[in-house]
């Protein structure tokens, strides 16, 4: 289940299938507990029931967690205000959804006052959608974590090897110093003194070419020499690499507060 949330909305075959396989793990929890006094349903009625409940909770989750967190700051206090809304919504849309299902043949209960149901779902919704919030949080965090090559960086720097078989991995390398480097697709854009150079590669081999030289990673798609880094801003809730040629690049929400304390370093 925690691969279902980590991953965000399904993309490909794989996401799809740990999606499915979540909501499973989830139906079948429930079913077999006897969740909400269902003991006496037909098994078939459960399965129907809980099945849709949880791919309703655990989509619904996710997704809202998702969005929260992007637009979310990285203070304690923002955080935590963003997880209590993201919860709080959660809540109030299974509480309607579930409501409404009763109508049909999926939840086979007479409809209450929609207060007293709230708080009847409150004990499942609340900690099963908090599991999937911190499920979907770390993996957004683990995913954004910084690569930093630095002084006094966050992670040491990977030892430069420039044995031959590792320079092959990227050719037409510019023998000028790096500034900055962006990845897009399977090409790597390359700014120096002498201009841009566009080569075929990867950011994390491009990472070892420079793992020598004092630089930040503020995106997974940048990577930029510390001295050319004039300041940070932030602008909203999204925070920018100030160049010194005037150019803005984008920190990532989840090394924001990683970025900022090396470059205070």
């Amino acid at each position: 289940m925690s691969e279902f949330v980590v991953n965000g909305p399904p993309n490909n075959r794989r996401d799809v299938t740990l999606h499915v396989g979540g909501i499973a793990a989830l139906t079948l929890v429930l079913v077999t507990s006897g969740a909400f006094d269902s003991d006496n349903l037909p098994l078939a009625r459960r399965l129907l029931m809980f099945g849709v409940i949880s791919a309703l909770l655990v989509a619904q989750a996710s997704a809202i967690a998702g969005l929260v967190r992007r637009y979310s700051g990285s203070s304690l206090i923002e955080t935590a205000t963003a997880a209590i809304f993201s919860l709080v919504t959660t809540l109030l849309l299974m509480t309607i959804e579930v409501h409404l299902l009763k109508a049909t043949v999926v939840v086979p209960y007479e409809p209450d006052p929609l207060p007293d149901f709230a708080l009847f779902l409150a004990p499942f919704v609340i900690p099963v959608g908090a599991l999937v919030l911190c499920l979907k949080w770390f993996g957004v965090a683990r995913r954004d974590s910084p690569s930093v090559s630095s002084v006094g960086s966050l992670t040491p720097p990977e030892p430069c090897d420039t044995s031959p078989p590792m320079l092959a991995l990227i050719e037409n390398w510019p023998r000028e110093p790096i500034l900055r480097i962006r990845a897009a697709d399977h090409y790597l854009e390359i700014w120096t003194a002498g201009g841009i150079s566009l080569v075929r590669g990867r950011m994390r081999d491009a990472l070892r070419r420079v793992s020598q030289t004092a630089g930040i990673q503020p995106h997974r798609s940048w990577w930029v020499a510390i001295s050319e880094i004039v300041r940070i801003e932030r602008r909203g809730r999204d925070w920018f690499l100030i160049m010194k040629d005037g150019t803005r690049l984008p920190v990532a929400r989840g090394r924001a507060a990683l970025v900022r304390l090396s470059l205070e370093d």
